[in-house]
């Protein structure tokens, strides 16, 4: 019998800003193990900032957060959610990456504007009420913090 699926997300902070290389590294490699273990999901990163979201079998996933947890590339980890979720959000992407330069934030002003482009509107619904105010209020402290205090 398969494991229940479930979602985690977290954010956290680089300790040192990710080049475009470096996140393109990371993304290769994650995208590898989250195939093998049969999870899909997203992470958004700005200027140190992160906020990722996965999901997939519940053992896979208690098993792979500890090692992002540790992870020395970034600090103050924090989980938000670990919950049972129905079925997936993300279900083309081993790993999908959206990278916000610190000039395009603006773009960005809800949690459609960043998928619009990886995910049916009706795959962006099925998102919990609860990721979709984690992303969208990770957008708001990101604009916050570089100092734009309104959206465009």
């Amino acid at each position: 019998m398969a494991s229940p699926l479930h979602k985690i997300m977290y954010t956290s902070t680089a300790v040192e800003l990710f080049s475009g290389e470096e996140l393109d590294q990371l993304m290769y490699s994650a995208r590898r193990k989250n195939a093998h273990f049969g999870v899909t999901g997203c992470l958004i990163y700005h200027q140190g900032s992160i906020i990722q979201y996965l999901e997939g079998p519940k053992t896979s996933l208690d098993f792979i957060y500890p090692s992002i947890a540790d992870d020395h590339r970034h600090q103050d980890v924090q989980l938000l959610c670990h919950e049972m979720i129905e079925s997936r959000a993300f279900r083309d992407w081993t790993m999908a990456l959206r990278h916000i330069p610190q000039d395009a934030l603006h773009h960005y002003q809800t949690v459609y504007d960043l998928f619009e482009d990886m995910m049916e509107t009706r795959s962006v619904d099925k998102l919990t009420r609860q990721a979709r105010v984690f992303f969208e209020a990770f957008l708001d402290a990101c604009q916050l913090r570089g100092g734009n205090m309104g959206l465009a």
